[in-house]
């Protein structure tokens, strides 16, 4: 109800189960400004709010404004979950926010983008045709996940990592080259 925060309760249903009281407390302010790693604003910045109280239960979802700024006038009193994303930017997954009297500020860094030349070890010639692969180290030594390879050509590539990872890795494939 507008004015009014969300309340949950984990509920046993079965022949004796007794009636539910929810109580919908006044909703409480949330405010925050998404900005990058200088402090400058992201204006159009998507916010989403889904897990709360263990449990993927909320359903709100706000756009910064020019100054990076948003305000949740219903929230929860007590800790949310958020995601931030934005083109270019790497996407922030279950970042903490809780409704207070304080603005909650929220950095994006930006996207990690590798760019590289596959060459001929021995002519120093630019490789025509390769495959590239990006992935992650998952564990330990050689515990890698590897993403569907690109076919690529002219010797040169561009990779962006969009989301925030332990480590990247890229593995480069081409016929008669080890």
């Amino acid at each position: 109800a507008p004015g009014h925060a969300p309340d949950l309760k984990r509920v046993t249903v079965n022949e004796t189960a007794e009636p539910v009281e929810l109580r919908l407390e006044p909703g409480q302010a949330l405010r925050g400004r998404v900005v990058d790693r200088a402090g400058s604003p992201v204006a159009g910045a998507l916010l989403e709010a889904g897990q709360w109280r263990r449990a993927q239960t909320l359903e709100w979802s706000a756009k910064t404004d020019a100054e990076g700024r948003f305000a949740w006038r219903d929230a929860p009193a007590d800790m949310v979950f958020v995601r931030v994303a934005k083109r270019g930017h790497v996407t922030l997954q279950s970042q903490e926010v809780v409704a207070d009297a304080k603005e909650q500020v929220l950095t994006l860094a930006p996207v990690l983008v590798v760019t590289g030349r596959v060459a001929d070890a021995s002519t120093g010639a630019a490789v025509p045709r390769f495959k590239l692969t990006a992935g992650e180290v998952r564990g330990g030594a050689g515990d890698w996940k590897w993403t569907e390879a690109v076919d690529l050509e002219g010797g040169v590539y561009d990779i962006a990592f969009p989301e925030a990872r332990r480590s990247h890795a890229i593995r480069i494939d081409a016929e008669g080259y080890l």
